[in-house]
């Protein structure tokens, strides 16, 4: 009676039921309701093959039999018909055979030819080779996925459904009186967990988890089961005593259950997945290594070098926000180059989620709800659908810019200060959660490394700006007296009683006496700590100011557009400060359009977006532009740093010290420029509303 087959049998009938019941009590989504019936039917085909062995030769059981067996063919197919449209497959043809075939079987089963022997066998040959043209649909549709990750794990559960269609195929031969073990039901089982955890990973399939679970689980079961059973056999036939150690094994199962299971697995990814721990090791690592950096270069150079020597990426990446201009700027890079920039203009989807989502983002998840997006728009076309769609292609364009498989955002305490990208195209299965989980701590820890480094180059600028100061004034003191005694003494000399040469030289020597004081006065200006009363400031009454005055040096032959927003908000600033920056902007413009061109001179507001991005919004816009020959790709990469110019005359300072001031003012600066369109200032500052 307590065979191999009727307990195989009645773990079949056990296990089926109690993941459909598990499944269902997490989640009914459609693909979740398919699963159940799929589930359910399984076991109810063994619970009749149970019914066989009390009852031997029934009529019964044998009508029972087939309906059972085509109920499973039916349910198999409309079960993977969903997994399929899930993966983002087409639907094939097949399908209809298989319906049809199923419904046969059904149809025959209730039929009085049903008891006959040879009908049975054929049904029931012809019921594994429906399934078996599942399992071949499977795979064959598997091999039309883009992704690679995707297409190996179909292949897997395609894998291992021939491998249990294989042991069910012994059931059929044992029940048919062959002498061969029936150990159908264990395999069955153990697929339905497999297809459970498919359904509850939030992938498609997480081959490392799955296994482990499995292990684990198949452990745990062996080990809680031989404590009851210890337990129960000891108390014998005493009542008592039996429902003392019923209560005592499960006290003992709850106590023991979380920390036995989290040991077995460790214990199961140490063996079978050797190199995902170690991968996981050396990140924990790195990221307790980064502690003992100060500067940014070093510790990035350090993460990036151990993750491309792990060997699993082919290409990993560093971009940090520039908050001036508001976009992730690559760092350093190792394998192929990815873009250089992510910034709200270029890539505003990628940069929004990583900015304000701050959780992994997985490139073959994008695929995938990509694939369902342009399905669902098929099947009925939406505004939110279209909208959906739209998001998803951009954030998929992004991750192919950045060449990432996953991107970590590098979350501080605060915000988000940059992200690292991972891609590996030499593996078949994607990053394990264990994996993931080391990737976003190190982050993490990148973070907090990222955020020390800028507060240390804060205190050394401050440091170099105030030993700048104390050097300053004994550098007016030594250069300026000297200074005024040479240009006082040159001025004594009349030009007019000296050779034309000499007076020539004399006027040289009161130039450049002026160029010198001209440098050390913004010298000092640079070096000397900012100093500003903020108030609310209209900026178009300080275009208008300073217009007033640098108008009476601008020749007839150059042309100056004005164009300024009414109603525009005030910004907190020092008018005075602010009017020096516009006058230098429009000394520049006046200078690189030569004897003849066009200034425009433009203020605007930059109010929120339709989707109320707040990185764009409320602030105030300047621009100064002018049409000449534009600034070169080499210049325009140092136009900001102190000392360098390209005038013959210049300082070097000036648009240092405006770069200095609008940063001050919580703004920035910025650059646009081509031979085409000339050269553009943008200044921005923060409205107050």
């Amino acid at each position: 009676m307590w065979g191999l087959a009727v307990q195989s049998s009645l773990i079949a009938v056990i296990c089926s039921a109690a993941m459909a019941v598990a499944l269902l009590l997490r989640a009914r989504k459609s693909i979740h309701l398919r699963f159940g019936a799929f589930s359910l039917s399984i076991g109810a085909y063994y619970m009749v093959g149970l019914l066989g062995r009390v009852f031997y030769e029934s009529a019964l059981v044998d009508h029972l039999s087939l309906v059972a067996g085509g109920m499973v063919v039916l349910a198999a197919g409309f079960f993977f018909d969903a997994l399929l449209s899930d993966a983002g497959l087409a639907l094939s043809r097949i399908r209809l055979v298989i319906r049809v075939g199923a419904c046969v079987i059904v149809v025959m089963g209730l039929t009085p030819v049903a008891t006959k022997f040879w009908v049975r066998a054929a049904l029931m040959g012809f019921a594994t080779l429906l399934l078996s043209l599942h399992a071949g649909n499977m795979w064959y549709q598997a091999g039309k996925m883009d992704n690679r990750a995707d297409r190996m794990r179909l292949r897997y559960l395609t894998y291992a459904g021939l491998a249990t269609l294989a042991m069910f195929l012994l059931d059929l031969l044992s029940a048919f009186y062959w002498a061969i073990p029936a150990i159908g039901g264990f395999a069955v089982s153990i697929y339905l967990y497999f297809i459970l955890q498919t359904l509850l990973v939030s992938r498609l399939l997480d081959l490392h988890e799955v296994l482990g679970r499995a292990a684990v689980f198949a452990v745990l079961a062996l080990t809680l089961a031989g404590i009851y059973g210890a337990l129960i056999r000891w108390a014998g036939d005493r009542p008592g005593l039996f429902w003392f150690n019923t209560l005592a094994a499960t006290s003992l199962t709850l106590i023991l259950f979380d920390p036995l299971r989290s040991a077995l697995e460790r214990w199961a990814a140490r063996l079978f997945f050797r190199k995902q721990v170690t991968f996981a090791r050396q990140l924990r690592a790195t990221g307790q290594e980064l502690v003992r950096f100060v500067e940014l270069a070093p510790a990035v150079s350090c993460v990036l070098d151990r993750l491309y020597e792990s060997k699993r990426a082919t290409c990993v990446s560093v971009y940090l926000l520039d908050p001036a201009r508001w976009e992730f700027v690559l760092q350093a890079h190792r394998g192929p180059q990815p873009a250089l920039v992510i910034g709200s203009k270029q890539y505003p989807v990628l940069f929004r989620h990583v900015l304000e989502d701050g959780s992994p983002l997985f490139r073959d998840n994008v695929q995938r709800q990509l694939l369902q997006n342009r399905r669902q728009g098929t099947a009925a076309p939406s505004l939110q659908n279209q909208w959906q769609l739209v998001e998803h292609e951009a954030l998929l364009e992004g991750l192919v810019k950045v060449r990432a498989d996953i991107v970590i955002p590098l979350q501080g305490p605060d915000s988000v200060v940059g992200f690292l990208s991972l891609q590996d195209d030499r593996v078949k299965e994607p990053y394990s959660k264990d994996e993931v989980a080391a990737l976003v701590k190190l982050g993490e820890q990148l973070a907090v490394t990222v955020q020390n480094s800028q507060v240390v180059a804060v205190l050394k600028e401050r440091d170099r700006l105030a030993a700048l100061g104390e050097m300053s004034t004994g550098l007016a003191h030594e250069v300026r007296n000297p200074l005024a005694a040479i240009k006082g003494a040159a001025q004594t000399l009349d030009p007019t009683n000296l050779p034309q040469e000499e007076a020539e030289l004399l006027h040289i020597i009161v130039d450049e006496v002026n160029r010198l004081n001209n440098v050390v006065k913004e010298f000092l200006e640079y070096a000397r700590p900012f100093q500003a009363l903020l108030t609310p400031v209209d900026l178009n009454d300080v275009v208008r100011k300073t217009l007033q005055l640098f108008q009476h040096d601008l020749p007839d032959t150059i042309e100056l557009q004005v164009s300024l927003q009414e109603n525009l908000p005030t910004v907190q600033g020092d008018a005075q400060q602010l009017r020096q920056v516009l006058l230098n902007l429009l000394i520049n413009a006046k200078h690189a359009v030569g004897t003849k061109g066009l200034l425009r001179v433009r203020t605007q507001l930059l109010a929120a977006d339709a989707q109320g991005n707040e990185s764009d919004s409320n602030k105030v816009q300047l621009f100064v532009q002018d049409s000449g020959k534009g600034v070169p790709q080499h210049v325009r990469e140092k136009i900001f740093i102190p000392f360098f110019t390209t005038k013959e005359t210049g300082t070097g300072l000036g648009l240092s010290v405006c770069q200095r001031i609008i940063r001050h003012h919580r703004g920035r600066i910025d650059l646009h420029s081509s031979n085409d369109t000339g050269t553009t200032f943008l200044i921005e500052l923060p409205a107050q509303l």
